[in-house]
């Protein structure tokens, strides 16, 4: 799930990840019925453009939502995110090619990606801008 309301990847046993290692004093985190959980492990997301500190994340095993992928942590690491009413592409700034990409859910409207699938990271991805200083190609 794109996430632009946290500050760090936030998985759970399901999330696939590189390689998992466990932490014993795993951050907390207050969830939105005022409980706590505690990450038990950490991992790297499989999105082999972006740095290890771009990609790494929490795993808590009371998370039932699924990965939440923190935009703003994506972005810190020189990507644009942009979205539309039915899409999200995550592109790395310094090549403009498309290293991650997701479609919204039309019941619950969120942003879904497949960290499962193999990214095509050939594309780029061609948008109308206002800016004469960013090109994008499809």
């Amino acid at each position: 799930i794109a996430d632009t309301g946290c500050n760090h990847h936030s998985g759970n046993p399901r999330t696939p990840g590189v390689i998992r290692r466990e932490i014993k004093f795993g951050p907390k985190v207050q969830i939105h019925n005022g409980a706590t959980m505690q990450a038990t492990h950490e991992t790297n997301l499989p999105i082999p453009s972006l740095s290890s500190t771009a990609t790494h994340t929490h795993i808590y095993p009371e998370n039932k939502s699924g990965t939440l992928v923190s935009i703003g942590q994506i972005c810190n690491d020189g990507c644009w995110a942009i979205f539309d009413k039915n899409k999200v592409w995550i592109i790395k700034k310094d090549t403009g090619k498309i290293i991650l990409n997701g479609n919204r859910n039309p019941q619950d409207k969120l942003w879904y990606f497949d960290l499962n699938k193999k990214q095509d990271q050939t594309k780029k991805l061609k948008i109308p801008i206002m800016s004469s200083d960013v090109n994008f190609e499809l």
